[in-house]
């Protein structure tokens, strides 16, 4: 009984130390671009000029922290899901609702159905903008209606 109960302890403290790596690993990840102009609305990368790539930052974030990401599969397109779908109840693969911004922790991402951002703590967080890659207040300012993701 009394191994039983240590195994069972010894198995949670495991998980909970990966995911709190995991966590690390993806706020680093989205810290390492801040001040980047790759996923710019002005940025030529794909999807292209002025088109808005948060999705694409978020996924890419998720992808170096070695985190497999949801994904859209189309017949002719395979790709990040939208700051819509990242805001939409439906299951992410691998991924788990949270709740709102007040739940959200370091390594969450965050949307509001057309932005989506990864939260780093101190209620901040990284996320592609207009002319670069910031980290700001944006998902816990009033009024915002934001849905947290954890994937790990």
């Amino acid at each position: 009984m009394k191994s039983t109960l240590v195994k069972l302890l010894l198995i949670a403290f495991l998980f909970n130390t990966a995911t709190a790596d995991k966590a690390s690993d993806i706020v680093s990840a989205a810290r390492g671009h801040v001040g980047s102009s790759r996923y710019s609305f002005y940025s030529f990368r794909w999807p292209g000029y002025r088109e808005n790539k948060c999705n694409y930052f978020v996924h890419d974030v998720l992808k170096e922290a070695g985190v497999s990401p949801p994904e859209r599969q189309g017949r002719f397109f395979t790709g990040p899901i939208s700051a819509a779908s990242w805001y939409s109840m439906s299951s992410k693969p691998g991924c788990n609702y949270v709740g709102t911004a007040s739940s959200a922790q370091p390594g969450d991402v965050m949307a509001d159905g057309s932005h989506v951002g990864i939260a780093v703590g101190d209620s901040k967080t990284v996320s592609a903008a207009r002319d670069s890659v910031v980290e700001n207040d944006w998902g816990f300012r009033r009024g915002q209606s934001i849905r947290a993701w954890r994937c790990r």
